[in-house]
């Protein structure tokens, strides 16, 4: 009985991997430690009281595990979730609404309410203009520590307080909350320097200016650009020019070669 439930998981992972699209990585898992137990139970030890306890054990283990295959999100289920919130994602900003309602129901369906999920339908809603709606969904999310939860906040209150004065305070807030959640975030640490920078505190700005630049996956000239302005505002003026330097043989845009031209010739009246 035993050999015939191993007999039957190994088909049916071998059918999810090929003919319902699930996670390429959990099918051969599947597949490798129900065949590695068949060959166990028909094979060897087959007078074992030991083999007879366990064998049923380790099989109810696999089968649960093997259940889960085709229910889970990303990295655990359908290969192909990414490939449905990138139709729906193209849908939404094509205006297809019929196309993007059908990816919607089969997402949900399959998965449930996702944050991925979400944070289209934010994105679109801030899109519309509809901040408050864009809002109350990534209030919604459960995960509120991830990128793209701050992602939606920070377009929100970017958009929604353009022309307060407290604009900087909430950034400064948003993006040191993101920093601490996500200490690896480039997006979040340049920003915070950014607007730290033009709040004129440079040192404070430095620490998460040097920190973007070190965790940078690519060479990034505006951040080159920031971390020299931070540290020529406050005398140092050898590294902050190297930096600039960088900055230029990565590339920057007009308004960033203008500043540096600037700035070199402020240290060249000077000298």
């Amino acid at each position: 009985m035993t050999a015939v439930l191993l007999f039957v998981i190994l088909v049916c992972c071998l059918m999810a991997g090929f003919f319902f699209q699930c996670s390429t990585l959990l099918c051969i898992i599947g597949f490798t430690a129900s065949a590695a137990l068949l060959a166990v139970q028909v094979f060897l030890f087959k007078e074992s009281k030991l083999k007879r306890i366990l064998m049923p054990i380790f099989c109810f283990v696999l089968l649960c595990f093997c259940m889960l295959i085709p229910i889970q999100p990303t990295g655990c289920g359908y290969y192909n979730y990414s490939g449905l919130l990138e139709d729906f994602a193209n849908a939404q900003l094509s205006d297809k609404t019929d196309r993007s309602q059908e990816k919607l129901d089969e997402i949900t369906q399959r998965y449930g309410e996702t944050d991925d999920l979400k944070y289209i339908m934010a994105l679109k809603a801030i899109d519309r203009n509809a901040l408050d709606e864009a809002e109350k969904i990534a209030d919604s999310f459960t995960n509120k520590r991830s990128e793209n939860y701050y992602t939606i906040k920070e377009r929100v209150i970017a958009t929604k307080h353009e022309f307060s004065d407290d604009l900087a305070d909430m950034l400064i807030d948003l993006y040191e909350d993101a920093a601490e959640d996500n200490p690896d975030w480039t997006h979040a640490l340049k920003s915070l320097g950014a607007v730290l920078m033009d709040e004129e505190k440079y040192e404070k700005a430095t620490y998460y200016l040097l920190k973007a630049y070190e965790t940078s996956e690519e060479p990034d000239g505006e951040t080159a650009y920031y971390l020299g302005v931070a540290l020529i505002e406050q005398g140092k003026f050898s590294e902050g020019f190297s930096l600039f330097e960088e900055a230029m043989d990565i590339g920057v845009d007009e308004d960033i070669q203008a500043n540096i031209a600037w700035y070199i010739q402020q240290a060249t009246g000077e000298e």
